[in-house]
């Protein structure tokens, strides 16, 4: 196992080959929980072009996190919520996100929160 840190002060990340889990701030988020919001996502809007306020969409990546195990191109954010009741589908969709590489294989890049104290930086 390996550690990842993620982004803003939010949590760790603990991966192993398949199995991600994460601690955004006392909630806890699984590999169902991960790829259903993924998922989910693709459902909605597989080029992840809605605009801000509605998901998914592109990730702008403001504070420049690196997620060297995806590479580059257009990354996307979608709402975390644990299974049940997610997936996420409407209304406040909290502070985690799920961070994902959007193309033919979505590939999961990393968890997110989003601080409160930084919100308007967004």
């Amino acid at each position: 196992m390996f550690n990842i840190a993620c982004m803003i002060f939010a949590f760790v990340l603990s991966t192993s080959v398949q199995a991600y889990t994460c601690n955004c701030n006392g909630r806890t988020y699984n590999n169902s929980d991960i790829f259903s919001a993924i998922n989910k996502a693709n459902q909605i809007d597989e080029a992840a072009n809605q605009p801000d306020g509605l998901y998914p969409h592109r990730y702008a990546n403001p504070t420049n996190m690196e997620y060297p195990w995806c590479g580059n191109g257009h990354f996307a954010e979608y709402p975390l919520v644990p299974v049940p009741p997610g997936p996420f589908k409407s209304g406040d969709p909290g502070p985690d996100r799920v961070i994902y590489l959007v193309g033919t294989r979505k590939t999961f890049c990393g968890v997110m929160s989003r601080c409160p104290d930084f919100h308007s930086e967004y």
